[in-house]
């Protein structure tokens, strides 16, 4: 995978995601989201930043940090 890192997923990382899934669903959040709320999971899981350029997908989740930056354009 040149120098990849690739996260594992465990029973903690599905707990998270469920967690997440279910308080964005009862918060009004759009399903199509789901993958997100996986990526998210894993980052807390790991106690790891999240780094993205389209942080409005991760808004809400608190025990997250994300990093990101503004558009340039």
């Amino acid at each position: 995978m040149n120098g990849a890192v690739v996260i594992p997923y465990d029973d903690a990382v599905a707990t998270a995601w469920a967690e997440l899934a279910a308080a964005a669903i009862h918060g009004g959040r759009d399903r199509s989201d789901r993958m997100d709320w996986w990526i998210a999971a894993c980052a807390i899981r790991h106690g790891l930043p999240l780094v993205t350029h389209d942080n409005r997908d991760f808004d809400g989740i608190k025990s997250l940090t994300v990093i990101t930056h503004p558009d340039p354009a």
